[in-house]
């Protein structure tokens, strides 16, 4: 039955279903994100490729090879983890190693080598990757704009690769240096969950309102485009809050209530939005009992600065990370984020921060455990 290609063809078109109930994602992103529009030539050019090669595909592919089974099982598995943590990233990046190991063991181990790196590419066209390739090179003090450049140039290695195979076969990937490079990729994917996760803080939960506040006096107003796109079917609410002693301090609070996966990196929304990340940092607002954990952004755009506070509470933790808040967020966890943020005035980065500490004070939801007195930030 297996040795029938066109039954094998029909078993390797079902292997795709789980890519297929995404597509709805790869649109939305396509349609909001400005870094993500360039992903659809990704797409296309695995496409051309697969088609380019296929007669030499043909000519490799052999019987069935059980020993694609093993990763058929992982891949299986690591759909399942997507779906249990609500991750579409996970969820797409084992979609698409099923299919490939789908490959794997109704054509042959060769068949498999010649096509991973057409699945390679197309996980480049997953949403999101832009920032995530951009936030990974910031890191190394390269600016994040390049992210969206480092995956042409990776998208160009693996076609060269590609087009290598096709005329030097001796440069096919050997079964164990396969297993030999998946095993490292999976020590530095287990190093990085479990030793370069970063730590919460106690929870940091606002009650702003426009009701005349300590020196604060708010209005509410309409999010904006951007923010509705970013955060649709959330819970969002705007405020901008005026004080007779300096520039009014605007937030954003979004309680998470919707699909989990409408609700995108800050950083991505800024971006977006047209601003220029100058710099971000981890910062710390003793809450009274205990320190809340908050990123810290300056961020520019038509020529005015200005600071960003950002952090995500529950109610039993704050985290100012946005990787982090999607691997602790659950089905039943009930979060609400937080951007509270103020214009730059004068150059004076300091006070515009300290005037943000002294909103969340005003603000604080637990009024028995008051934000405690800080010293002026130096």
């Amino acid at each position: 039955m297996f040795r029938n290609n066109y039954f094998k063809m029909f078993i390797f078109a079902f292997a795709w279903e789980p890519v297929v109930l995404k597509v709805h994602w790869f649109i939305d992103a396509w349609r909001q994100s400005p870094l993500d529009r360039f992903d659809p030539i990704f797409i296309v050019a695995a496409v051309l490729a697969a088609v380019i090669f296929f007669k030499d595909f043909r000519k490799q592919a052999g019987k069935v090879d059980f020993g694609g089974i093993l990763p058929l099982f992982v891949s299986a598995a690591g759909i399942g983890l997507g779906i249990y943590l609500r991750i579409n990233m996970i969820y797409m990046i084992f979609a698409l190693l099923f299919c490939a190991s789908m490959l794997w063991l109704l054509w042959g181990w060769r068949v498999f080598v010649r096509t991973l790196p057409l699945f390679l590419i197309l996980m480049l066209a997953l949403p999101a990757t832009s920032f995530w390739c951009g936030d990974m090179l910031r890191r190394f003090g390269v600016d994040a704009s390049w992210g969206v450049v480092f995956k042409f140039i990776a998208a160009f290695i693996l076609l060269a690769a590609e087009v290598s195979m096709e005329y030097f076969t001796e440069l096919q990937l050997t079964r164990q240096a396969f297993f030999y490079f998946a095993a490292v990729l999976f020590w530095a994917g287990s190093l990085l969950i479990f030793f370069e996760k970063p730590s919460h803080g106690a929870p940091l939960n606002l009650n702003i309102s426009i009701e005349p506040s300590g020196k604060w006096l708010g209005e509410a107003v309409e999010p904006d485009a951007v923010e509705k796109g970013f955060y649709e079917g959330q819970g969002t609410l705007r405020f901008v809050h005026y004080s007779d002693t300096g520039a009014p301090v605007s937030s954003l609070v979004i309680q998470v209530a919707g699909d989990i996966h409408k609700v995108h990196p800050f950083r991505l929304c800024l971006t977006a939005a047209n601003w220029k990340i100058l710099n971000s940092r981890r910062v710390e607002i003793n809450t009274g009992n205990g320190n809340a954990a908050a990123n810290c952004i300056e961020a520019e755009r038509k020529g005015r600065n200005y600071i960003f506070y950002v952090w995500y509470s529950s109610a039993i933790r704050s985290v100012d990370d946005f990787a982090f808040f999607r691997s602790t967020y659950s089905w039943d966890s009930r979060w609400t984020i937080y951007h509270v943020f103020t214009p730059v005035e004068y150059g004076n980065t300091q006070e515009a921060e300290q005037r943000i500490r002294n909103f969340i004070k005003t603000f604080f939801a637990d009024a028995d455990k008051p934000v405690q007195s800080e010293p002026p930030l130096k």
